[in-house]
């Protein structure tokens, strides 16, 4: 098994949506990329199909797929998010993290 990530810290209180990207039209990509996205909450990890592109959003001409909900850091917190081939059948691919602080009226999901 074999692990890639990234930890940013320091980051100011608030929400924070996450999103990646990778090289997109390789047939090799995994179709079960799992990213763990860690903050104040916990963890929560997602299953991505690497093997089509990104598709969630535009930003400086590349583009990116979310994982997940946004997610609650406290102020001084760490983020850190983990990309694992463990359920991969092909390759999980570890490009880039985009990390946005949302800005706004804080939304609460009720289940």
């Amino acid at each position: 098994m074999a692990a890639a990530g990234l930890a940013a810290a320091g980051l100011a209180a608030g929400f924070y949506q996450v999103s990646a990207t990778w090289p997109e039209k390789i047939w090799e990509n995994s179709t079960a990329a799992s990213y763990s996205v860690n903050g104040a909450d916990g963890s929560v990890v997602t299953t991505i199909n690497q093997s089509v592109a990104p598709n969630d959003l535009t930003d400086r001409g590349a583009q990116w797929e979310h994982l997940g909900l946004p997610v609650r850091i406290t102020a001084g917190g760490t983020l850190t998010v983990t990309l694992s081939d463990a359920q991969a059948q092909n390759y999980a691919v570890a490009d880039s993290i985009r990390i946005e602080r949302l800005l706004g009226p804080e939304l609460a999901l009720i289940d």
